[in-house]
């Protein structure tokens, strides 16, 4: 994926590098703002195609990793990488704040439980563990602040997902590997936010096994990389 991120800035930096006109006489415009017209259209075409690649990658491997953890979970059996990246997390997160612990274990209880409603709470529960996660690296703040990624983002108290981006593009600059992690916690954020939505209207959400399995996986697949982005001073990204 770095060799097609490459690829991108590359086709990035021709546009930038079409020919200036200015100071050209009139008839010379006409001819290079043909050819540039010409020259950035094929530039675009390439830039989106690429970018659909991308985009087909981060939804492949996404599917791929919720696919095979499932198989594994099903039948109580966790897979070794789940747990050891599920212990991983856990012991990081309460170093930062112990309120996490018991966030956790209410997201494991109501699992267990197996219930149409236990499944919803435990989505809530996640959506509290991913606040008080963004309450830890980003305190709500009143102003607006734009991000590496070019972005402007509101950073109060109900906008986690925001303050959770605001790091992680200040933190690791704007790559195809942020930007695909931050698209996983937004996806992430996306479903838990239309349950508590409906939780907030008194609407029970009938949320099934598997997809409260899924946003579980989600979940601890994306703190484990925001955290170990966290820990370290640059991104490795070859």
């Amino acid at each position: 994926i770095y060799d097609i991120e490459d690829r991108i800035q590359t086709i990035e930096n021709h546009r930038k590098s079409l020919v200036n006109t200015k100071g050209m006489h009139t008839l010379d415009v006409y001819y290079t703002e043909q050819n540039n017209a010409a020259n950035r259209m094929f530039l675009n075409l390439q830039y989106e195609q690429f970018q659909n690649i991308v985009k087909r990658i981060r939804d492949r491997v996404i599917d791929y990793l919720i696919e095979t953890e499932m198989q594994l979970m099903q039948g109580n059996t966790l897979s070794r990488y789940f747990e050891n990246n599920k212990e991983w997390v856990v012991n990081k997160l309460e170093n930062i704040d112990t309120n996490f612990n018991d966030y956790i274990k209410a997201i494991d209880s109501h699992m267990i439980k197996g219930t149409p409603i236990d499944y919803e709470e435990a989505l809530l529960d996640i959506r509290k563990v991913l606040m008080l996660y963004a309450n830890a690296i980003c305190p709500p703040q009143a102003d607006p602040v734009t991000c590496s990624d070019g972005k402007r983002r509101v950073l109060t108290e109900d906008k986690y997902l925001n303050r959770i981006s605001f790091v992680l593009f200040e933190k690791a600059g704007k790559h195809t590997h942020t930007e695909l992690l931050n698209q996983s916690v937004e996806d992430l954020v996306k479903r838990i936010e239309k349950v508590n939505e409906l939780s907030n209207k008194g609407i029970h959400n009938k949320v099934t096994e598997q997809e409260a399995n899924q946003c579980v996986i989600i979940m601890y697949i994306v703190l484990g990389d925001l955290i170990r982005i966290g820990d370290e001073e640059v991104l490795p990204l070859s």
